[in-house]
């Protein structure tokens, strides 16, 4: 069962930099790890396959976490995905475009502080990060995908929809809007630039990649990686529109299986 979304994944070489940042933000570091070592399972999610990576998870109490990833190059492919943020300082925003979600428009823009594209929901109050804006090549599809990960459609249109997911635990609600792009081509890789993934905490992520496969969806084999002192299992899964989505849940310490296909 899927419990909470746990952190939106942003690419970065110079994490360092980038945990300053976010903590001047509202954000507190909640580990920086250094040379974890990338499985073979995580190949086909990445452009260019390095052994280790480097990684820096951060939270907030009003904002989706963040993990900072460098896998030592940043591939220059786009990003579907935006950041959906309030209280952003002018400054540091150079608008990209206007887009228009279920008859509302906001402005798109590049940040000059953290190395992703957002969505500007309003500029009142401290920054916060609400969800996240996903440009998809089929609106329906990608509809069912993010309800499988218990997404609720709130508002939608021919072009665009408004999904929130609520979190079993703290109850808070997050964002998801889907703008439709039917020229959208490529899938989305963990070295890319900007927004990489989103990740959700899963109770089982064996379970759920045994339903995701009677549902038709790409998926990795599971691996096994400690993080933060901790032993997880991890799952990637490639959405209609290339998006990718990780899944991560508690493994048993006695966990022999490296891989499951």
């Amino acid at each position: 069962m899927i419990t909470k979304i746990d952190h939106i994944g942003i690419s970065s070489v110079t994490i360092a930099n980038h945990i300053n940042v976010l903590e001047k933000l509202g954000y507190s570091l909640a580990f920086h790890e250094k040379n974890v070592p990338n499985p073979p399972a995580k190949q086909s999610v990445l452009l260019h396959y390095t052994t280790p990576h480097d990684l820096a998870l951060l939270t907030s109490n009003t904002s989706i976490g963040i993990e900072l990833l460098d896998h030592g190059v940043i591939s220059k492919t786009v990003s579907p995905m935006s950041l959906l943020i309030t209280g952003a300082n002018p400054k540091d925003c150079k608008i990209i475009k206007e887009t228009t979600i279920c008859g509302k428009t906001y402005q798109e823009v590049s940040l000059s502080l953290i190395p992703c594209n957002a969505l500007l929901l309003n500029q009142d109050g401290p920054y916060s990060c609400q969800g996240i804006c996903v440009n998809v090549r089929d609106l329906q599809k990608s509809i069912e995908f993010w309800q499988w990960f218990g997404c609720k459609v709130l508002e939608a249109d021919q072009y665009s929809a408004h999904l929130a997911f609520k979190e079993f635990l703290t109850k808070n609600t997050w964002s998801i809007y889907l703008v439709l792009d039917a020229e959208r081509s490529s899938a989305q890789y963990m070295d890319a630039a900007g927004v990489n993934s989103v990740a959700f905490v899963s109770s089982s992520a064996i379970k759920d990649k045994d339903v995701l496969a009677t549902r038709g969806y790409l998926t990795t084999p599971i691996y096994h990686l400690r993080v933060n002192g901790r032993l997880l299992s991890i799952l990637f899964i490639r959405g209609p529109s290339g998006e990718n989505i990780e899944i991560i849940s508690p493994a048993k310490e006695d966990a022999s299986v490296v891989c499951i296909n």
